[in-house]
């Protein structure tokens, strides 16, 4: 009975100074806290448009009250803003973490133009004095000043790479008006925002210079997300479209041009990738289309869609349709009742069994191109098919990268007709598709990757 009570007594002993322990203060010169995080980075933020709040946490890992003898920031005159705790202040003193918990932080930052072209870096440090020693965190933003675009376009313009575009609405290219995008412009797009053509659109990126279409939303997690924005429409009075070296992705429609007459100039497009659309990636109806070398990808119902009268001319193009999204009805390809149409040397695959549809009329002719296609189609389409490979994995690189260079493995390399490739001799990496014996299927020609 005698051990049991002063088993007891020693059970108790601890437990109480255990809870003493817990109401102490930690003041031992050595002790540190951890942080979630030693540097607080936003990714380039445009100014005027306010940012998104991000948050740290402050661990006290001791087992007594951590007394913070100040916590906040470095720079009198600073750029950010804090919520320390529940607590909208830039400074406090005094503060307490109780033993083995912890704080949150959240951290905004103010954006004012400058009227500057560069990007231009924002620093200081959330300061921390805590028994005598001091921790510091570090926060960095890239703050980029733009032209904000909220107005129709009613006269000649043009787009340069000085700094960034942001469209904050639907806004039109009035009719006998040119909009022309120089070699670098970067075009950004608010929620639902997006450009309506009745005039000319000219884009003259380069391989060097592209031009990029995509939402304001510039962090990691949105970089390959659809349906940010909504599109690019042509109506029937636009004249002339030509597109060359371009990234279009993340909206909901990519290019859309809807005619009620077929024009005597082709619609141009070439070098372009086009994906990450919820609906359809490039749709065009009664026109004259010349394009080549295009990246046609992950949509929520076509990656291309040619309806109408007209005569359409597609060449080294990789179309492949991988959305995850949601159920998707639609073949990656439709071509439906147009006048004439040839394509070449060109990669169609996806998730379903069939991911090219023709209708039974007009002139429609494919040569030289992988496709996904059941042997019920490959039958019935017989007539327009040439040369084709059917259901072989077209071994690209790494789909999640969006990187549809081919595997040295790749079943469609020297498959391609040499007519295309001599009237398009460099692909989408100005790489030659000459320098062997036959070009390759697709946008990428082969070649051996460095290391």
């Amino acid at each position: 009975m005698k051990r049991i009570y002063l088993l007891l007594i020693s059970i108790f002993s601890f437990v109480l100074f255990a809870c003493d322990q817990d109401d102490e203060i930690n003041r031992d010169s050595n002790f540190r806290l951890e942080f979630s995080t030693d540097t607080l980075s936003f990714d380039t933020l445009f100014t005027s448009f306010g940012s998104t709040t991000k948050q740290l946490k402050i661990y006290n890992r001791s087992n007594k009250i951590a007394q913070l003898t100040s916590i906040g920031l470095l720079a009198d005159q600073s750029r950010y803003r804090l919520n320390i705790n529940g607590i909208e202040a830039n400074r406090l003193k005094n503060l307490e973490i109780p033993s083995r918990d912890s704080i949150f932080i959240f951290v905004e930052v103010e954006l004012n133009d400058e009227d500057k072209d560069q990007i231009r870096l924002l620093e200081d440090y959330i300061q921390i004095e805590l028994n005598g020693n001091v921790q510091k965190l570090v926060l960095n933003t890239y703050a980029q000043d733009v032209y904000r675009i909220d107005e129709n376009i009613k006269k000649t313009t043009i787009w340069t790479a000085n700094r960034p575009y942001v469209v904050t609405k639907p806004i039109l290219v009035e009719q006998n008006v040119r909009l022309t995008l120089n070699p670098g412009s970067k075009i950004h797009f608010s929620k639902k925002a997006g450009i309506h053509c009745r005039g000319n659109f000219e884009v003259n990126g380069t391989y060097e210079e592209p031009v990029l279409f995509e939402s304001t939303r510039l962090e990691k997690v949105y970089k390959e997300a659809p349906g940010q924005w909504d599109g690019l429409y042509f109506y029937p009075e636009s004249d002339e479209i030509s597109m060359n070296h371009f990234i279009l992705k993340n909206g909901k429609n990519g290019i859309k041009i809807d005619r009620e007459k077929v024009k005597t100039k082709a619609v141009q497009i070439s070098y372009g990738r086009i994906s990450n659309f919820t609906e359809t990636g490039l749709s065009i109806g009664k026109s004259n289309l010349v394009a080549h070398d295009l990246l046609l990808t992950n949509c929520g119902d076509k990656c291309l869609f040619l309806q109408g009268e007209g005569n359409y001319q597609i060449a080294h193009a990789t179309i492949y349709n991988y959305w995850i999204y949601s159920p998707r009805l639609s073949s990656a390809v439709v071509l439906d009742n147009p006048t004439t149409i040839r394509l070449g040397n060109t990669i169609v695959y996806g998730g379903r069994l069939n991911e090219l549809l023709l209708s039974t009329k007009g002139n429609i002719k494919i040569e030289n191109s992988l496709l996904k296609l059941t042997n019920s189609k490959q039958l019935e389409y017989k007539n327009n098919l040439q040369a084709c490979l059917f259901n072989q994995d077209p071994k690209f690189s790494n789909v999640k990268k969006i990187d549809f260079t081919l595997l040295k493995n790749s079943p469609v390399i020297d498959k391609g007709k040499l007519e295309f490739a001599t009237t398009y001799p460099l692909d989408f990496l100005e790489h030659k598709r000459d320098f062997d014996k036959a070009p390759d299927i697709g946008t990428y020609e082969f070649f051996e990757k460095k290391n």
